[in-house]
């Protein structure tokens, strides 16, 4: 993959959380095509297969993006995001789809160049890399308030552009 045919990729990033999940959709690094949040809270996950297929059939992504879940991290996904992660990595594989993934180590590094070190300041971070989201970014978060669940959202940008940071620079390593 060239830096040159991510303008041509059609990039679908899903973030999971407890209410469902974010998603957004790019054909290259700025620009965003669609994005939104949907709730899944069906507790068999039926719910959450169909519209993954909804967003697949729509979009025809040529690529996706997740979370990795890894073991040992400060901040580990939960059984349900487990499920999910697999279950979407299956329907992926049946389409011949490849999925990238990231830990939340991997973006914090990749938004370390903005000086952004936690999930506020990311979404502030793609705010300003992406204007058309800038009225969406929730207000920082106090200790004591749960987290804004427009935060899906930002979190499944945030994905897509440490994909699009990480192959651009794996490619300049590669040439």
């Amino acid at each position: 993959m060239t830096s040159s045919n991510h303008s041509k990729e059609t990039v679908l990033g899903i973030h999971f959380n407890k209410i469902g999940f974010g998603y957004a959709v790019f054909e290259g690094i700025s620009l965003p095509v669609d994005w939104h949040i949907k709730r899944a809270e069906d507790r068999h996950d039926g719910s959450f297969g169909k519209q993954i297929f909804e967003l697949l059939d729509r979009y025809d992504p040529t690529v996706i993006v997740i979370r990795k879940c890894l073991r040992k991290e400060p901040w580990p996904c939960s059984d349900r995001t487990k499920r999910r992660t697999k279950k979407l990595e299956a329907i992926a594989r049946r389409r011949k789809l490849p999925v990238f993934t990231y830990s939340r180590l991997d973006i914090r590094k990749c938004f370390s160049r903005y000086g952004a070190t936690n999930k506020d300041e990311i979404a502030r971070a793609i705010g300003e890399l992406v204007p058309e989201l800038q009225h969406r970014v929730p207000p920082m978060r106090r200790l004591w308030e749960n987290e804004s669940y427009l935060m899906g959202l930002f979190d499944a940008i945030a994905l897509i552009l440490t994909f699009y940071w990480s192959e651009r620079l794996n490619q300049q390593h590669l040439s």
